[in-house]
Protein backbone atom coordinates (compact mmCIF):
# COMPACT_ATOMS: atom_id res chain seq x y z
CA UNK A 1 0.00 0.00 0.00
CA UNK A 2 1.14 3.65 -1.13
CA UNK A 3 -0.28 7.09 0.59
CA UNK A 4 -2.13 8.99 -1.96
CA UNK A 5 0.12 12.42 -1.64
CA UNK A 6 -3.62 14.29 -2.23
CA UNK A 7 -4.79 13.06 1.05
CA UNK A 8 -1.46 14.01 3.00
CA UNK A 9 -1.47 17.55 1.60
CA UNK A 10 -5.16 17.91 2.69
CA UNK A 11 -5.23 17.01 6.59
CA UNK A 12 -1.86 18.52 6.75
CA UNK A 13 -3.30 22.16 5.18
CA UNK A 14 -6.68 21.48 6.90
CA UNK A 15 -4.58 21.57 10.68
CA UNK A 16 -2.57 24.33 9.37
CA UNK A 17 -5.87 26.07 8.82
CA UNK A 18 -7.79 24.83 11.97
CA UNK A 19 -4.45 26.27 14.03
CA UNK A 20 -5.22 29.78 12.00
CA UNK A 21 -8.76 29.54 12.81
CA UNK A 22 -9.13 28.51 16.59
CA UNK A 23 -8.44 30.92 19.09
CA UNK A 24 -7.49 30.28 22.80
CA UNK A 25 -10.17 33.08 24.68
CA UNK A 26 -9.65 33.10 28.83
CA UNK A 27 -12.47 30.70 30.39
CA UNK A 28 -13.35 29.49 27.32
CA UNK A 29 -12.17 25.46 28.30
CA UNK A 30 -13.90 23.92 25.70
CA UNK A 31 -11.69 26.47 23.11
CA UNK A 32 -8.35 25.01 24.61
CA UNK A 33 -9.34 21.71 24.87
CA UNK A 34 -9.95 21.66 21.33
CA UNK A 35 -6.44 23.38 20.27
CA UNK A 36 -4.78 21.01 22.23
CA UNK A 37 -6.53 18.51 20.33
CA UNK A 38 -5.63 19.54 17.34
CA UNK A 39 -1.34 20.30 18.22
CA UNK A 40 -1.30 17.16 19.53
CA UNK A 41 -2.81 14.92 16.43
CA UNK A 42 -0.31 17.72 14.28
CA UNK A 43 2.70 16.68 16.33
CA UNK A 44 2.44 12.82 15.95
CA UNK A 45 1.23 13.34 12.21
CA UNK A 46 4.10 15.19 11.03
CA UNK A 47 6.58 13.46 12.88
CA UNK A 48 5.50 10.45 11.02
CA UNK A 49 5.12 12.22 7.61
CA UNK A 50 8.57 13.56 7.46
CA UNK A 51 10.04 10.38 8.01
CA UNK A 52 7.75 8.91 5.45
CA UNK A 53 9.08 11.82 2.79
CA UNK A 54 12.63 11.41 4.21
CA UNK A 55 12.82 7.48 3.71
CA UNK A 56 11.07 8.21 0.22
CA UNK A 57 13.33 10.59 -1.28
CA UNK A 58 16.68 8.83 -0.44
CA UNK A 59 14.84 5.75 -2.09
CA UNK A 60 13.94 7.52 -5.14
CA UNK A 61 17.19 9.81 -5.38
CA UNK A 62 19.12 6.31 -5.41
CA UNK A 63 16.74 5.22 -8.11
CA UNK A 64 17.48 7.91 -10.34
CA UNK A 65 21.19 7.54 -10.23
CA UNK A 66 20.92 4.22 -11.82
CA UNK A 67 20.08 6.08 -14.81
CA UNK A 68 23.58 7.67 -15.28
CA UNK A 69 25.23 5.68 -17.14
CA UNK A 70 23.28 6.08 -20.00
CA UNK A 71 21.71 9.52 -19.40
CA UNK A 72 24.55 11.44 -16.97
CA UNK A 73 28.06 12.49 -18.17
CA UNK A 74 29.71 11.00 -15.20
CA UNK A 75 28.71 7.88 -13.14
CA UNK A 76 29.66 6.62 -9.48
CA UNK A 77 30.93 2.55 -10.10
CA UNK A 78 29.20 1.25 -6.96
CA UNK A 79 25.86 2.26 -7.63
CA UNK A 80 24.44 -0.40 -9.85
CA UNK A 81 23.18 0.97 -13.18
CA UNK A 82 20.54 0.15 -15.18
CA UNK A 83 17.55 -2.46 -13.91
CA UNK A 84 14.11 -1.28 -12.37
CA UNK A 85 13.62 0.52 -10.11
CA UNK A 86 12.27 -2.03 -7.54
CA UNK A 87 15.41 -3.47 -7.46
CA UNK A 88 16.88 -0.42 -6.75
CA UNK A 89 14.90 0.63 -3.88
CA UNK A 90 15.99 -2.45 -2.32
CA UNK A 91 19.51 -2.50 -2.88
CA UNK A 92 19.33 1.26 -1.60
CA UNK A 93 18.53 -0.13 1.91
CA UNK A 94 21.95 -1.73 2.54
CA UNK A 95 23.64 1.83 2.56
CA UNK A 96 23.59 4.87 4.72
CA UNK A 97 20.87 7.25 4.04
CA UNK A 98 23.21 10.60 4.49
CA UNK A 99 25.70 8.97 1.86
CA UNK A 100 23.17 8.23 -0.62
CA UNK A 101 21.69 11.93 -0.24
CA UNK A 102 25.34 13.89 -0.77
CA UNK A 103 25.91 11.83 -3.69
CA UNK A 104 22.58 12.35 -5.15
CA UNK A 105 23.41 16.24 -4.69
CA UNK A 106 26.67 16.13 -6.63
CA UNK A 107 26.10 13.75 -9.52
CA UNK A 108 22.91 15.61 -9.81
CA UNK A 109 23.94 19.17 -9.52
CA UNK A 110 27.60 18.86 -10.80
CA UNK A 111 27.25 16.64 -14.00
CA UNK A 112 25.42 16.70 -17.40
CA UNK A 113 22.34 14.93 -17.74
CA UNK A 114 19.86 14.07 -20.54
CA UNK A 115 16.98 16.82 -20.19
CA UNK A 116 14.67 14.03 -18.99
CA UNK A 117 16.87 12.48 -16.13
CA UNK A 118 18.29 13.61 -13.24
CA UNK A 119 19.87 17.19 -13.36
CA UNK A 120 19.44 20.13 -10.85
CA UNK A 121 15.56 19.52 -9.82
CA UNK A 122 16.74 16.73 -8.73
CA UNK A 123 19.54 17.70 -6.86
CA UNK A 124 17.37 20.47 -5.37
CA UNK A 125 15.60 17.33 -3.95
CA UNK A 126 18.58 15.86 -2.40
CA UNK A 127 19.65 19.17 -0.76
CA UNK A 128 16.41 20.10 0.65
CA UNK A 129 15.99 16.56 2.01
CA UNK A 130 19.66 16.91 3.62
CA UNK A 131 17.76 19.51 5.90
CA UNK A 132 16.10 16.62 7.60
CA UNK A 133 16.47 17.41 11.64
CA UNK A 134 18.07 21.08 10.76
CA UNK A 135 14.89 22.56 10.50
CA UNK A 136 11.18 21.97 11.57
CA UNK A 137 9.18 19.11 10.91
CA UNK A 138 6.43 21.22 9.75
CA UNK A 139 8.64 23.07 7.39
CA UNK A 140 10.41 20.10 6.01
CA UNK A 141 7.05 18.53 5.11
CA UNK A 142 5.88 21.58 3.62
CA UNK A 143 9.00 22.27 1.41
CA UNK A 144 8.58 18.56 0.03
CA UNK A 145 5.52 19.20 -1.01
CA UNK A 146 6.65 21.53 -3.68
CA UNK A 147 9.48 19.55 -4.56
CA UNK A 148 9.32 17.69 -8.27
CA UNK A 149 11.73 16.87 -10.78
CA UNK A 150 12.30 16.76 -14.95
CA UNK A 151 8.15 16.06 -15.48
CA UNK A 152 6.18 16.03 -12.34
CA UNK A 153 5.70 16.11 -8.66
CA UNK A 154 8.27 14.15 -7.25
CA UNK A 155 6.26 12.05 -5.04
CA UNK A 156 4.84 9.79 -8.26
CA UNK A 157 6.98 6.65 -7.59
CA UNK A 158 4.49 4.32 -6.20
CA UNK A 159 6.99 1.42 -6.62
CA UNK A 160 8.42 2.67 -3.40
CA UNK A 161 5.16 1.98 -1.52
CA UNK A 162 5.23 4.91 0.41
CA UNK A 163 3.40 7.32 -1.71
CA UNK A 164 1.49 7.53 -4.85
CA UNK A 165 -0.02 10.15 -6.95
CA UNK A 166 -3.77 9.27 -8.53
CA UNK A 167 -3.93 12.93 -9.95
CA UNK A 168 -1.15 14.65 -10.61
CA UNK A 169 -3.21 17.55 -11.62
CA UNK A 170 -5.29 17.61 -8.60
CA UNK A 171 -2.28 17.62 -6.74
CA UNK A 172 -0.59 20.50 -8.74
CA UNK A 173 -4.02 22.43 -7.95
CA UNK A 174 -4.56 22.26 -4.31
CA UNK A 175 -0.70 22.90 -3.87
CA UNK A 176 -1.93 26.38 -5.90
CA UNK A 177 -4.58 27.09 -4.53
CA UNK A 178 -3.34 27.10 -1.12
CA UNK A 179 -1.33 30.13 -1.40
CA UNK A 180 -4.53 32.23 -2.35
CA UNK A 181 -7.33 31.00 -0.58
CA UNK A 182 -8.50 31.65 3.25
CA UNK A 183 -8.02 28.90 5.93
CA UNK A 184 -12.04 28.17 5.68
CA UNK A 185 -11.59 27.96 1.80
CA UNK A 186 -8.65 25.63 1.81
CA UNK A 187 -10.70 23.47 4.40
CA UNK A 188 -13.64 23.15 1.91
CA UNK A 189 -11.47 22.14 -0.64
CA UNK A 190 -9.38 19.55 1.55
CA UNK A 191 -12.83 18.23 2.69
CA UNK A 192 -13.42 15.24 0.72
CA UNK A 193 -10.08 14.04 1.21
CA UNK A 194 -10.06 14.42 5.52
CA UNK A 195 -10.35 11.40 7.63
CA UNK A 196 -12.67 10.87 10.36
CA UNK A 197 -10.60 12.35 13.28
CA UNK A 198 -10.26 15.46 11.14
CA UNK A 199 -13.36 16.37 10.16
CA UNK A 200 -14.35 16.05 14.24
CA UNK A 201 -12.08 19.13 14.75
CA UNK A 202 -13.87 20.90 12.07
CA UNK A 203 -16.93 19.80 13.42
CA UNK A 204 -15.98 21.03 16.94
CA UNK A 205 -14.77 24.17 15.32
CA UNK A 206 -18.09 24.80 13.89
CA UNK A 207 -20.03 24.18 17.44
CA UNK A 208 -17.86 26.96 19.20
CA UNK A 209 -18.50 29.54 15.90
CA UNK A 210 -14.72 29.49 14.73
CA UNK A 211 -15.83 28.60 11.35
CA UNK A 212 -19.17 30.62 10.50
CA UNK A 213 -19.37 29.68 6.78
CA UNK A 214 -21.32 26.82 5.76
CA UNK A 215 -19.26 23.79 5.62
CA UNK A 216 -20.95 20.66 4.96
CA UNK A 217 -19.10 18.14 7.37
CA UNK A 218 -20.61 14.93 6.93
CA UNK A 219 -19.15 12.23 9.27
CA UNK A 220 -19.01 8.47 7.46
CA UNK A 221 -17.66 6.33 10.34
CA UNK A 222 -18.02 3.28 7.58
CA UNK A 223 -15.40 5.34 5.05
CA UNK A 224 -12.45 2.80 5.63
CA UNK A 225 -10.89 3.98 2.34
CA UNK A 226 -10.39 7.29 4.43
CA UNK A 227 -9.32 6.04 7.49
CA UNK A 228 -6.93 3.59 6.06
CA UNK A 229 -4.52 6.18 4.97
CA UNK A 230 -4.48 7.81 8.36
CA UNK A 231 -3.60 4.28 9.56
CA UNK A 232 -0.66 4.05 7.00
CA UNK A 233 0.97 7.28 8.41
CA UNK A 234 0.40 6.42 12.01
CA UNK A 235 1.59 2.84 11.64
CA UNK A 236 4.43 3.40 9.33
CA UNK A 237 7.72 2.40 10.38
CA UNK A 238 10.82 3.93 9.60
CA UNK A 239 13.34 2.25 7.02
CA UNK A 240 15.75 0.41 9.30
CA UNK A 241 18.86 1.75 7.10
CA UNK A 242 22.69 -0.17 6.72
CA UNK A 243 25.94 1.33 7.27
CA UNK A 244 27.13 0.52 4.03
CA UNK A 245 28.88 3.78 2.26
CA UNK A 246 29.56 4.46 -1.31
CA UNK A 247 32.69 6.04 -2.15
CA UNK A 248 32.61 9.31 -3.59
CA UNK A 249 34.59 8.48 -6.44
CA UNK A 250 32.65 9.81 -10.09
CA UNK A 251 34.36 8.77 -13.47
CA UNK A 252 33.40 9.69 -17.16
CA UNK A 253 30.34 7.19 -18.52
CA UNK A 254 31.29 6.07 -22.02
CA UNK A 255 27.59 5.13 -23.39
CA UNK A 256 26.15 8.87 -22.15
CA UNK A 257 24.14 10.20 -24.76
CA UNK A 258 24.68 8.19 -27.37
CA UNK A 259 26.80 8.85 -30.60
CA UNK A 260 24.75 11.79 -31.54
CA UNK A 261 26.27 13.60 -28.02
CA UNK A 262 29.28 11.99 -27.83
CA UNK A 263 31.40 15.68 -28.23
CA UNK A 264 30.08 16.15 -24.32
CA UNK A 265 32.50 14.08 -23.12
CA UNK A 266 35.18 15.49 -24.68
CA UNK A 267 35.46 18.21 -21.90
CA UNK A 268 35.61 16.40 -18.22
CA UNK A 269 33.88 18.40 -15.44
CA UNK A 270 35.84 20.56 -13.01
CA UNK A 271 34.45 18.28 -10.01
CA UNK A 272 36.66 15.01 -11.41
CA UNK A 273 39.70 16.92 -12.46
CA UNK A 274 42.70 16.24 -9.92
CA UNK A 275 44.67 19.08 -10.76
CA UNK A 276 45.45 21.47 -7.74
CA UNK A 277 45.24 24.75 -8.24
CA UNK A 278 48.64 25.40 -8.45
CA UNK A 279 48.76 23.80 -12.31
CA UNK A 280 45.87 25.70 -13.55
CA UNK A 281 46.26 28.02 -16.10
CA UNK A 282 43.47 31.50 -14.67
CA UNK A 283 44.27 33.24 -17.90
CA UNK A 284 45.97 36.21 -15.12
CA UNK A 285 42.35 36.48 -14.36
CA UNK A 286 41.87 37.22 -10.59
CA UNK A 287 37.96 37.52 -8.73
CA UNK A 288 35.96 39.64 -9.77
CA UNK A 289 37.47 40.54 -13.46
CA UNK A 290 34.81 41.07 -16.33
CA UNK A 291 34.99 38.13 -19.01
CA UNK A 292 33.36 37.23 -21.95
CA UNK A 293 32.78 33.74 -23.45
CA UNK A 294 34.84 32.97 -26.74
CA UNK A 295 35.13 31.08 -29.19
CA UNK A 296 36.04 27.81 -27.83
CA UNK A 297 33.60 27.66 -24.94
CA UNK A 298 30.35 27.82 -27.61
CA UNK A 299 28.21 24.66 -25.98
CA UNK A 300 30.56 23.52 -23.48
CA UNK A 301 29.63 20.11 -21.65
CA UNK A 302 26.20 20.61 -23.98
CA UNK A 303 25.00 23.97 -21.96
CA UNK A 304 24.32 25.10 -25.44
CA UNK A 305 22.91 28.41 -23.08
CA UNK A 306 26.96 29.53 -23.02
CA UNK A 307 27.22 31.63 -26.51
CA UNK A 308 30.52 34.03 -27.80
CA UNK A 309 30.26 37.05 -26.32
CA UNK A 310 28.24 35.79 -23.09
CA UNK A 311 29.84 37.97 -20.20
CA UNK A 312 29.95 37.57 -16.47
CA UNK A 313 32.39 38.04 -13.74
CA UNK A 314 34.99 35.53 -12.26
CA UNK A 315 34.05 34.43 -8.88
CA UNK A 316 35.90 31.03 -8.22
CA UNK A 317 38.74 29.18 -9.41
CA UNK A 318 39.10 25.01 -9.08
CA UNK A 319 41.22 24.17 -12.18
CA UNK A 320 38.82 25.98 -13.99
CA UNK A 321 37.38 29.59 -13.89
CA UNK A 322 34.26 29.49 -12.16
CA UNK A 323 32.16 32.64 -13.80
CA UNK A 324 28.74 33.95 -12.50
CA UNK A 325 26.91 35.39 -15.96
CA UNK A 326 23.32 37.91 -15.57
CA UNK A 327 21.25 35.30 -16.88
CA UNK A 328 20.12 31.89 -15.75
CA UNK A 329 20.72 28.91 -16.97
CA UNK A 330 19.08 25.47 -16.66
CA UNK A 331 21.89 23.47 -16.20
CA UNK A 332 23.94 26.32 -14.35
CA UNK A 333 25.10 25.74 -10.46
CA UNK A 334 26.17 27.75 -7.58
CA UNK A 335 29.92 27.15 -8.32
CA UNK A 336 30.08 25.54 -5.11
CA UNK A 337 28.49 28.28 -2.48
CA UNK A 338 30.26 31.56 -4.64
CA UNK A 339 27.29 32.94 -6.49
CA UNK A 340 23.58 32.51 -6.76
CA UNK A 341 22.09 28.93 -7.82
CA UNK A 342 21.68 28.26 -11.31
CA UNK A 343 23.65 31.43 -12.39
CA UNK A 344 27.32 29.92 -12.48
CA UNK A 345 29.44 27.65 -14.65
CA UNK A 346 32.49 26.43 -14.42
CA UNK A 347 34.94 27.33 -17.90
CA UNK A 348 38.67 26.21 -19.63
CA UNK A 349 40.56 29.17 -19.49
CA UNK A 350 40.89 29.41 -23.24
CA UNK A 351 36.88 29.39 -23.01
CA UNK A 352 37.40 33.31 -21.56
CA UNK A 353 38.74 35.67 -22.07
CA UNK A 354 39.05 39.48 -19.94
CA UNK A 355 36.82 42.66 -20.82
CA UNK A 356 39.02 45.23 -21.19
CA UNK A 357 37.90 47.88 -19.79
CA UNK A 358 38.23 51.32 -21.72
CA UNK A 359 38.91 55.01 -20.41
CA UNK A 360 36.06 57.24 -21.87
CA UNK A 361 37.01 60.57 -22.90
CA UNK A 362 35.00 62.96 -20.60
CA UNK A 363 32.96 64.21 -24.03
CA UNK A 364 30.97 60.77 -24.57
CA UNK A 365 31.12 59.75 -20.82
CA UNK A 366 28.55 58.94 -18.46
CA UNK A 367 29.24 58.18 -14.99
CA UNK A 368 27.26 55.10 -14.51
CA UNK A 369 28.37 54.78 -10.86
CA UNK A 370 26.08 57.47 -9.83
CA UNK A 371 21.87 56.94 -9.97
CA UNK A 372 19.71 59.52 -9.39
CA UNK A 373 18.06 59.51 -5.69
CA UNK A 374 21.37 58.90 -4.47
CA UNK A 375 22.21 60.91 -1.98
CA UNK A 376 26.20 62.04 -1.99
CA UNK A 377 28.58 64.37 0.21
CA UNK A 378 30.60 66.61 -1.04
CA UNK A 379 34.54 65.94 -0.41
CA UNK A 380 36.68 68.30 -2.60
CA UNK A 381 35.86 72.31 -3.81
CA UNK A 382 33.97 73.13 -6.05
CA UNK A 383 33.09 76.30 -8.94
CA UNK A 384 30.50 77.35 -6.55
CA UNK A 385 32.08 78.65 -3.69
CA UNK A 386 29.24 78.82 -1.16
CA UNK A 387 28.88 74.69 -1.69
CA UNK A 388 31.10 73.35 1.35
CA UNK A 389 33.07 70.42 1.91
CA UNK A 390 31.01 67.81 4.14
CA UNK A 391 27.35 69.27 2.14
CA UNK A 392 25.37 66.42 1.43
CA UNK A 393 22.60 66.27 -1.43
CA UNK A 394 20.25 64.50 -3.87
CA UNK A 395 21.63 63.35 -7.58
CA UNK A 396 18.51 64.92 -9.39
CA UNK A 397 20.38 64.48 -12.88
CA UNK A 398 23.51 62.49 -14.48
CA UNK A 399 24.38 64.39 -17.08
CA UNK A 400 24.94 62.44 -20.43
CA UNK A 401 27.94 64.20 -21.93
CA UNK A 402 29.88 65.39 -19.02
CA UNK A 403 31.30 64.15 -15.94
CA UNK A 404 28.40 65.70 -13.95
CA UNK A 405 25.77 64.99 -11.12
CA UNK A 406 23.44 67.38 -10.99
CA UNK A 407 22.76 67.86 -7.00
CA UNK A 408 19.75 69.37 -5.18
CA UNK A 409 20.68 70.64 -1.80
CA UNK A 410 18.11 71.16 1.26
CA UNK A 411 19.33 74.79 1.36
CA UNK A 412 19.33 77.57 -1.13
CA UNK A 413 22.87 77.90 -2.48
CA UNK A 414 24.29 81.31 -3.85
CA UNK A 415 23.83 81.41 -7.80
CA UNK A 416 22.07 78.00 -7.61
CA UNK A 417 19.56 77.21 -9.99
CA UNK A 418 17.35 74.75 -11.25
CA UNK A 419 19.87 71.95 -13.64
CA UNK A 420 18.00 72.13 -16.35
CA UNK A 421 14.36 71.71 -14.51
CA UNK A 422 15.98 68.92 -12.45
CA UNK A 423 15.39 70.65 -8.81
CA UNK A 424 13.75 73.36 -7.01
CA UNK A 425 15.37 76.74 -8.87
CA UNK A 426 18.14 78.00 -6.35
CA UNK A 427 18.86 74.41 -4.56
CA UNK A 428 20.91 73.26 -7.42
CA UNK A 429 23.81 73.02 -8.97
CA UNK A 430 26.21 70.36 -11.07
CA UNK A 431 29.65 69.04 -9.69
CA UNK A 432 32.22 66.81 -11.00
CA UNK A 433 31.95 63.57 -10.03
CA UNK A 434 35.80 63.38 -8.67
CA UNK A 435 33.97 66.37 -5.91
CA UNK A 436 31.67 64.36 -4.50
CA UNK A 437 30.37 60.49 -2.63
CA UNK A 438 27.77 58.10 -2.90
CA UNK A 439 26.25 58.44 1.04
CA UNK A 440 25.98 54.55 1.88
CA UNK A 441 23.56 54.39 4.88
CA UNK A 442 24.15 51.04 6.91
CA UNK A 443 21.40 49.83 9.33
CA UNK A 444 22.13 48.86 12.88
CA UNK A 445 21.27 45.64 13.84
CA UNK A 446 20.99 43.50 17.43
CA UNK A 447 21.45 40.34 18.45
CA UNK A 448 18.24 38.26 19.37
CA UNK A 449 18.43 37.37 22.95
CA UNK A 450 15.23 37.27 23.73
CA UNK A 451 12.30 36.06 21.27
CA UNK A 452 9.55 36.89 23.84
CA UNK A 453 10.66 41.06 23.28
CA UNK A 454 10.87 40.48 19.17
CA UNK A 455 7.01 41.83 18.11
CA UNK A 456 4.94 42.30 15.15
CA UNK A 457 6.31 44.62 12.81
CA UNK A 458 9.77 44.85 14.02
CA UNK A 459 12.34 44.71 11.25
CA UNK A 460 15.02 42.14 11.09
CA UNK A 461 17.73 41.51 8.42
CA UNK A 462 19.37 38.07 7.25
CA UNK A 463 22.71 36.66 7.78
CA UNK A 464 24.59 34.47 5.51
CA UNK A 465 22.81 31.24 6.77
CA UNK A 466 19.37 31.84 5.99
CA UNK A 467 19.94 30.64 2.49
CA UNK A 468 20.21 27.19 4.04
CA UNK A 469 16.36 27.23 5.41
CA UNK A 470 15.35 29.14 1.74
CA UNK A 471 18.48 29.63 -1.27
CA UNK A 472 16.16 32.84 -2.09
CA UNK A 473 16.58 34.44 0.98
CA UNK A 474 20.18 36.31 1.37
CA UNK A 475 22.97 37.92 3.59
CA UNK A 476 21.32 41.02 4.43
CA UNK A 477 17.72 40.22 3.17
CA UNK A 478 15.60 42.39 5.41
CA UNK A 479 12.01 41.25 6.50
CA UNK A 480 9.08 42.15 8.61
CA UNK A 481 7.03 40.40 11.64
CA UNK A 482 4.03 39.20 10.70
CA UNK A 483 2.82 36.54 13.38
CA UNK A 484 3.95 34.33 15.84
CA UNK A 485 1.39 31.59 15.48
CA UNK A 486 0.83 28.35 18.14
CA UNK A 487 2.96 26.28 17.15
CA UNK A 488 6.17 28.45 17.76
CA UNK A 489 6.91 30.02 13.87
CA UNK A 490 7.70 33.12 13.41
CA UNK A 491 5.89 34.35 10.10
CA UNK A 492 8.34 36.90 8.20
CA UNK A 493 7.26 39.08 5.25
CA UNK A 494 10.54 40.45 2.76
CA UNK A 495 10.23 42.86 -0.08
CA UNK A 496 10.67 40.66 -2.71
CA UNK A 497 9.19 37.29 -3.85
CA UNK A 498 10.83 34.23 -2.46
CA UNK A 499 9.07 31.21 -3.33
CA UNK A 500 7.05 30.84 0.52
CA UNK A 501 4.04 31.49 1.53
CA UNK A 502 0.88 34.40 2.52
CA UNK A 503 1.62 33.56 6.31
CA UNK A 504 -2.30 33.24 6.50
CA UNK A 505 -3.07 36.29 4.65
CA UNK A 506 -0.82 38.51 6.23
CA UNK A 507 2.01 39.21 3.40
CA UNK A 508 1.82 39.07 -0.64
CA UNK A 509 1.78 35.95 -2.21
CA UNK A 510 5.63 34.10 -2.07
CA UNK A 511 6.93 36.86 0.20
CA UNK A 512 6.39 35.55 3.75
CA UNK A 513 8.15 32.35 5.38
CA UNK A 514 7.77 30.86 8.43
CA UNK A 515 11.20 30.24 11.11
CA UNK A 516 10.99 28.06 14.16
CA UNK A 517 11.46 30.70 17.16
CA UNK A 518 13.85 28.12 19.04
CA UNK A 519 16.85 28.67 16.36
CA UNK A 520 15.25 32.24 14.76
CA UNK A 521 18.30 34.10 16.39
CA UNK A 522 20.86 31.82 14.47
CA UNK A 523 19.73 33.56 11.18
CA UNK A 524 18.46 36.86 11.75
CA UNK A 525 19.03 40.14 13.86
CA UNK A 526 16.62 42.90 14.66
CA UNK A 527 17.21 46.16 13.18
CA UNK A 528 17.66 48.66 15.62
CA UNK A 529 15.21 51.76 14.58
CA UNK A 530 16.45 55.15 14.39
CA UNK A 531 20.06 54.40 14.11
CA UNK A 532 21.37 54.60 10.51
CA UNK A 533 25.23 54.78 10.35
CA UNK A 534 26.46 56.77 7.12
CA UNK A 535 29.73 56.23 5.79
CA UNK A 536 30.95 57.65 2.01
CA UNK A 537 31.49 55.49 -0.45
Amino acid sequence: MSLDAIYATSTFYTLQALKVLVKPEFGRKSAEKLLSDILDYESKYIEKLSIMLFDYSVLVCYGEMRHAKSQCSHLIPAIKQGGNRNGSYIIAKDFSPINILRLAEKQFGNYTWGSAYGGKKWANIAHTVLKKGRIDNLIFCDTCFSLSHNNSPYVNKEEAKIFKLNSCNEYKKFLDIKFSLTPVEIIKNALPKLNTNVLKFIQRAINLGYIKENIPVTMNFDDHYHQKYEEFVFSYMPINWGKNFIPEVFVESKECFSSENDERNDERDYNSSVRTLKDCDNNHLKIGDEVEVTEAGKNFCGNHELIPGMKGIVKHFDCKIGVKFSKKMSSGHDLGGHCQYGYGYYLHSNMVKKVAKTVSKPKNSNPEDFQVGDEVIITKRTTNSSIKIGSKGIVKHVHETYNSIGVEFSEKIEAGWNINGHSRYGYGWYIHKNSIQKVVKKVQAEEILDISKLHVGDEVIANNEAHFLNSKIKDGFVGTMKEINYSGHIGIEFSENIGGHILNGNCKQGCGWWFDQRSFHKYFKRIVKNKIVEDAA
